[in-house]
């Protein structure tokens, strides 16, 4: 479960910039909206949807979260700068570190873990546990007070005996200054950080904008919940597909070509053969999802089409199903960026409200960014779980939450929250020009 990310100096967040998703004090919340969670003094949010003008940096703070899971989940390779991404529009914050944490809940604790490094070297790492019993250190990395070298101390946040605590001093010292130590300790399977890692790689799913999913008729083959999941899904949209389901071979058009690099276009023509060979081999080995629907005339049959034969929105709904499928079955965490990517209003409506009516205490959590202002509606989503992004005077983005306005304000407006942030009673939205008085549409002279 995700309690909060805090990020700072990253992409276009240059101040340090907090997504909580403890419910806020004094705010009410539907029946779905909130899970109740022994050993935490607040209930957390099921939801939090993130509105904003394009370009302040609402993709960014999803980018930001990818960027640390991604550190933790591949490492970094010798000689190779660390791919972080300060906040570029003020030269003094190029040179200092880019900072990540994530606050989690698992299994009766709560487990703080984060980091800072510039492109060179981690400089700060730490993990921490609190189990009820006051937050104790599991590991922190840090410079030395009488040495000018960085280095990892392992705390008393795990139990470990005088055997593993030496092993995890081996795995520190094999530490390199462009490595996190988690990513390290997972790739030598230090099993006492299964909780933590499984946290942030596992029941945390991020999906950027317009990703598209990997090896998916794969994935959809070995499991028939899934399949089943998708075609349900997809027939309860009205999409027109009744089901779903996976063919071999990818489809050979007349026409196509052989995807060849370019060195191979000196081969001899036998080569070539059998690359062609090889190559029709792979594609018969290929699995890929086609979409059944019903026939007009029922004597005919069902209909098959293939993926490039259906609408955005389908083959959207299609690459949504595995973090929805995990939504709905586990504790994931799942944040995707434009959720309303190519659907109907009324359909990324019709996905939240479905969320919402799952049991919370066997379903995840869901953060979200859209422009999609039917969403605004205090029957789907708590004034604590309407967030905005807002771009200042000196670029960089902050992020605040509805809740944080007035009562006063609030009780005005009623449940006319998307009025209200269209007439930019909220902040979040663009600054436009005067199509009467801007420039850029009229015809220009030849």
């Amino acid at each position: 479960m995700l309690l909060q990310f805090t990020v700072e100096n990253v992409l276009s967040f240059r101040d340090e910039t907090v997504l909580s998703l403890l419910a806020a004090p004094g705010v009410e919340h539907a029946p779905g909206q909130v899970i109740e969670v022994p050993g935490l003094s607040r209930p957390v949010l099921r939801v939090a949807a993130l509105y904003g003008a394009n370009a302040s940096g609402k993709s960014n703070l999803v980018k930001a979260m990818a960027m640390a899971r991604r550190l933790v989940l591949d490492g970094t390779r010798p000689d190779i700068p660390i791919e972080v991404a300060p906040f570029k529009l003020d030269p003094e914050a190029q040179s200092k570190p880019c900072r990540f944490e994530f606050e989690l809940w698992a299994e009766g604790s709560r487990w703080s873990y984060g980091f800072a490094c510039t492109a060179e070297r981690v400089v700060a790492e730490w993990l921490y546990r609190d189990s009820g019993d006051g937050e104790r250190n599991v590991f922190d990395r840090g410079l030395d007070d009488d040495a000018d070298r960085f280095s990892i101390k392992i705390g008393d946040g795990v139990a470990l005996d005088e055997e593993r605590r030496r092993f995890w001093g081996f795995v520190a010292e094999g530490t390199r200054d462009n490595q996190l130590f988690l990513a390290e300790a997972r790739e030598r399977n230090v099993n006492e950080l299964e909780v933590p890692l499984r946290l942030l790689l596992e029941d945390l799913i991020v999906v950027a904008a317009g990703e598209q999913a990997r090896d998916l008729a794969d994935r959809m083959e070995q499991r028939a919940d899934l399949l089943a999941f998708a075609s349900e899904m997809l027939r309860a949209s009205g999409t027109g597909v009744s089901r779903i389901a996976i063919a071999r071979g990818a489809r050979v058009k007349a026409g196509d070509r052989i995807p060849l690099d370019a060195e191979l276009g000196t081969l001899i023509d036998k080569a070539l053969d059998n690359a062609f060979e090889e190559w029709m081999l792979t594609l018969a080995k290929q699995r890929r999802i086609v979409f059944v629907h019903h026939s007009s005339d029922p004597a005919a049959g069902d209909v098959i089409m293939e993926e490039s034969e259906e609408s955005d929105g389908t083959r959207r709904l299609v690459g949504l199903s595995p973090p929805l499928f995990s939504l709905l079955q586990s504790s994931t965490a799942v944040v995707i960026d434009e959720l309303d990517r190519s659907l109907h209003t009324l359909l990324s409506r019709n996905l939240l409200e479905h969320f919402l009516m799952a049991e919370p205490a066997t379903s995840g959590q869901l953060v979200f960014t859209t422009h999609d202002t039917n969403l605004l509606d205090l029957e789907l989503l708590s004034y604590d779980s309407i967030r905005f992004v807002e771009k200042g005077m000196s670029g960089g983005s902050s992020l605040y939450s509805l809740a944080e306005f007035k009562a006063e304000q609030l009780a005005q407006l009623g449940n006319r929250i998307e009025s209200g942030y269209l007439h930019s009673r909220f902040g979040g939205t663009p600054f436009l020009s005067d199509p009467r008085v801007s420039t850029w549409s009229r015809r220009q002279p030849r």
